[in-house]
């Protein structure tokens, strides 16, 4: 497992991690002492928009997290598809939130 991006939920007392190399996002629990898979399973992805649940939902090298309490969301930084998508914790969907997966700036008018 090669962690790159860690995000604590302080309230739940829950870690999510972004597991770069086996293409997961990761939460271990410390009151329960577990860790379980929220997306991904090892496969890298090659959807651009999501929408799956759980492991089902492949992911494409995850290199960062960070967690909006107010929504209970995770967005992760997906390297591999240069885009940020999200991960709601409330019904385990998994998707894409920016980006269209091409590397470019598209900030303004030309």
């Amino acid at each position: 497992m090669f962690l790159q991006g860690l995000v604590y939920n302080a309230t739940k007392n829950l870690l999510y991690v972004a597991d770069t190399e086996n293409h997961a996002l990761r939460v271990i629990d410390f009151v329960n002492e577990s860790v379980q898979t929220l997306a991904g399973n090892g496969t890298k992805g090659s959807d651009y928009k999501g929408g799956g649940k759980g492991t089902s939902q492949l992911l494409n090298s995850p290199w960062d997290v960070c967690f909006e309490p107010a929504n209970q969301t995770v967005y992760i930084a997906m390297a591999g598809q240069h885009q940020i998508w999200v991960h709601t914790t409330l019904d385990g969907v998994t998707r894409a939130f920016s980006g269209d997966g091409y590397e470019r700036n598209l900030n303004g008018s030309r």
